[in-house]
């Protein structure tokens, strides 16, 4: 196809990238002894990745969730707090704050489970709160074999240098 791959030199050193990783977290989590009291779980996650050049990225979460019947039904909160911070030429530093509330209403063949998904955002530029509304309705139609579903959702997914490197390991250092 007009290639010649003889015509391609490169130096090996200079197009391997090597990866140092960190990482460690712990959770709790504790169950009511009846369907009515409170369950509740939390948990810290760490990492630190620095390349083989100059990014480094560092990544704190703490995350939890409570959860209670109220009226006969599960109520569950879970909450997330994320500071990653990024450094290459410049400090480039973001927190997330996630909240995402869910009620779920069990009728036996019938099951709706409602709630939010809202995430504040802010970086060393700008803040902004994102909202989404979260819906899951099902209904069991045949008992074990046919169910209708009808959902809505939607959020934010954080991108970090971590992730993008999980994607593509062969990406290129020099990062904007």
């Amino acid at each position: 196809y007009g290639y010649n791959p003889d015509s391609a030199t490169y130096d090996g050193d200079n197009i391997k990238n090597i990866y140092n990783n960190f990482s460690g977290g712990a959770l709790y989590q504790s169950k009511g002894k009846t369907k009515d009291d409170f369950s509740y779980s939390g948990g810290l996650d760490y990492y630190y990745m620095k390349d083989h050049y100059r990014n480094t990225e560092s990544y704190f979460n703490i995350k939890g969730d409570v959860s209670k019947m109220v009226h006969q039904h599960l109520l569950t909160v879970p909450l997330s707090i994320t500071s990653t911070s990024f450094t290459s030429d410049t400090l480039y530093r973001r927190l997330f704050v996630d909240v995402n509330p869910r009620y779920f209403l069990d009728y036996g063949r019938l099951s709706l489970n409602v709630g939010f998904n809202s995430t504040l955002f802010n970086d060393s530029l700008k803040g902004k709160l994102y909202w989404y509304p979260y819906a899951d309705f099902k209904v069991k139609i045949i008992e074990n074999k046919l169910n209708a579903h009808l959902g809505i959702d939607g959020g934010v997914t954080q991108n970090t240098y971590a992730s993008l490197v999980k994607q593509n390991p062969f990406l290129d250092t020099v990062l904007q």
